[in-house]
């Protein structure tokens, strides 16, 4: 890669969000902290061209669309850039997915490589579209890095598709509460409910949920402000955003454990010579892929983990207060506690026993057992298939991806003396420990996982999938 890099050639390096994700809604960034990590890590070495020469982009997907849709988005994304010349010849693109955005790098792959000579046509009607080969996007994609990504799915997906009608009303309450808060007076009740739930849980989501809703309160300035019209343009995405949940959960049953009726659609379901061949097929391709699986703190006993009784809303001795470890509420929240338990048990088995994986940092192997997840995803289900050189980190689902921590907005005007305290957009907060895990993960281990990302892109060899 150096010596395509030295020739003027580019990286890019395109970060696809999970289930439920989005590039920003208003200044919350699913992706947080990575942009700052990114430009230190270019400047540690400034005359590599590698480095140097390395694109950050931020993929918006649908949230809880279809894993062949969100796929799809994503082979339209990378076609356009192809066809616009953005992504020139010789350029190569390293896709990095979080949870589900994982499988949407693999589906999308999997598409391109069966049918390598498909032509789609973009950027116009039908007399003036510019016609664009599978294998000329297939073709530049050289590395793939997958972080916290059910390969085989998660139990949660099952739990939650036990419940599909108060799934369906709140995804739809949901979105008509983001109509609804269009109406300052409906935004100001939104921001009570919102306020008054992180105080009585104290879970960090409800406070990102609050800083949203008042992101997008335009009434607070001036009609012809900027700062209006951020507001306005914060709406307008979490409205989207919201309206695609209602619309199309589909990537729930995508993400199951058992595969659901119906044509195949999702890589959790391939079977095992349908992974074979994709791994052979990535392996001649050029292909080369890292795994990085998360695991974190079990805030329940060992009797509990020993039974692995499914949690039935009904059954109080299944329920995730009971079976705590004794310090459990000091060091989780809720929310946490709810999804452990419900990625805890379910139908996700390991056919060969215990997994094993790497020591991110250490090197040493450590077994990864069925019951253990990372608050979303059974962590077994994220090792390589048929490989056991994943890299564990210790944190949850939301650490990796930069949101560990409670962390407080800077003023927008601070370089600026004597600015006021409070920022324009009155947002409390950029970050949010969405999971508290009890996690030790931080600043330096996060910087050191990502510069770790990056120096795969960029390197001339890695792990074949």
């Amino acid at each position: 890669m150096s010596s395509r890099a030295s020739d003027g050639s580019r990286l890019h390096i395109v970060l696809v969000p999970g289930f439920g994700g989005f590039d920003a809604l208003g200044r919350l960034h699913y992706y947080a902290g990575v942009t700052p990590v990114f430009r230190s890590w270019q400047a540690e070495e400034p005359d590599d061209p590698r480095r140097a020469r390395a694109v950050l982009h931020y993929f918006d997907n649908l949230p809880t669309a279809a894993v062949s849709t969100r796929a799809e988005r994503l082979r339209r994304y990378l076609a356009r850039r192809v066809v616009r010349n953005e992504i020139q010849r010789g350029d190569t693109v390293a896709l990095v997915g979080h949870s589900t955005g994982g499988l949407d790098i693999r589906w999308m792959l999997w598409t391109l490589l069966a049918d390598p000579d498909a032509v789609k046509w973009l950027d116009g009607n039908n007399e003036n579209a510019v016609p664009v080969r599978n294998d000329d996007v297939r073709g530049r994609v050289k590395r793939v890095v997958f972080l916290s990504v059910p390969q085989r799915g998660t139990n949660i997906a099952d739990w939650l598709s036990a419940y599909e009608m108060p799934r369906r009303f709140l995804a739809e309450a949901l979105s008509d509460a983001v109509h609804d808060s269009g109406r300052r007076r409906d935004r100001t009740l939104g921001e009570w409910l919102t306020r008054s739930l992180a105080e009585w849980v104290d879970a960090d989501l409800f406070r990102a949920a609050q800083d949203v809703l008042i992101e997008t309160d335009a009434a607070r300035f001036a009609p012809d402000s900027m700062d209006a019209v951020e507001a306005r343009e914060a709406y307008m995405r979490l409205w989207l955003w919201s309206s695609g949940i209602a619309a199309d959960f589909n990537a729930l049953s995508d993400l199951m454990c058992a595969r659901p009726s119906g044509d195949l659609r999702s890589p959790v379901h391939l079977s095992d010579e349908q992974r074979r061949w994709e791994r052979s097929v990535w392996k001649e391709r050029g292909i080369a892929t890292r795994s990085y699986a998360t695991v974190s703190r079990c805030p329940f006993e060992r009797r509990v983990l020993d039974e692995r009784q499914p949690w039935v809303w009904w059954d109080l001795r299944t329920f995730p207060e009971v079976g705590l470890v004794p310090d459990a509420r000091e060091w989780s929240d809720v929310f946490y506690r709810f999804c452990y338990r419900a990625c805890l048990s379910g139908p996700f088995m390991l056919a060969d026993g215990p997994g094993v994986a790497t020591m991110f940092g250490t090197g040493e192997k450590r077994r990864v057992d069925v019951w253990e997840n990372d608050g979303i995803v059974n962590t077994a289900s994220m090792l390589s298939p048929g490989e056991d050189d994943t890299l564990l980190v210790e944190c949850d689902h939301g650490d990796i991806i930069g949101h560990y921590k409670l962390a407080r907005m800077p003023p927008d005007d601070q370089h600026r003396a004597g600015a006021a305290a409070k920022p324009h957009c009155g947002r409390r907060y950029h970050t949010y420990d969405l999971l508290r895990s009890g996690s030790t993960f931080g600043d330096e281990e996060f910087r050191k996982v990502w510069r770790d990302i990056f120096d795969f892109c960029v390197s001339d060899s890695g792990t074949s999938a």
